[in-house]
Parts: C-alpha cells; structure tokens; sequence
C-alpha cells in the first residue's frame, strides 16, 4: 500500500486530527458512525487507536472554520455516542518509512 503525503502548507490548506472517546457505542452506531465519517471528503483517513481516546480521525481542510463546522455536525449528529473529542493541528508531518530498506535502488 502507497500513501502520498503532500505539503498542506504549500496550498494554504491545514492538517488536523479529531481525538474522540465515545461512550454508550454498540456496533450498529459504530457503524453508522464510521458510514457517516466515510462519505466527508475532508476526512483523509480514520484510525481506532488505544489509549486516550477511541478514533482518530484525519482531516485536510481549507482552514480551521471548515473543520470545526464538520466536527460539530459530527458532534450534533451523533451525540448520543461521542463522549467527548479533542484535536491538534498539525504544523509539519515528517515522512515515515516503515519498511527501511525495503523499497528498490532505482537508477
């Protein structure tokens, strides 16, 4: 699997994160919830983590106003499962090799 990461800061765009911790879910409102998140273009990738919160959710917006209107749609649409959320945004994303030395010579 190949993933490209553009430099956001180039087009004036920002990267955020959504930290959100859930509460009362069954899996018939996880799924909903994980359709739903699906189908906003902005969010570029979602992730269940373990720790702190339950989600992490990836975004690539045009500012900080667009973001926060989709994290209170998400919030408002699906309040009776979030418990609460927080978020970064993220100034600079340094490029991570998984697989370090994996990938072949070109000439």
């Amino acid at each position: 699997m190949s993933r490209i990461f553009l430099d956001l800061n180039k087009f004036n765009w920002i990267f955020c994160k959504a930290l959100i911790k859930f509460r009362s879910l069954t899996k018939a409102k996880y799924g909903s919830f994980f359709q739903y998140c699906n189908h906003i273009k902005n969010i570029t990738y979602a992730v269940n983590v373990i720790g702190s919160w339950d989600i992490e959710l990836d975004f690539e917006v045009e500012n900080f106003n667009t973001f926060h209107s989709i994290m209170l749609d998400i919030r408002d649409r699906f309040y009776d499962i979030i418990k609460s959320y927080d978020f970064v945004a993220v100034m600079n994303e340094d490029k991570l090799d998984y697989y370090p030395g994996s990938y072949p010579k070109l000439k």
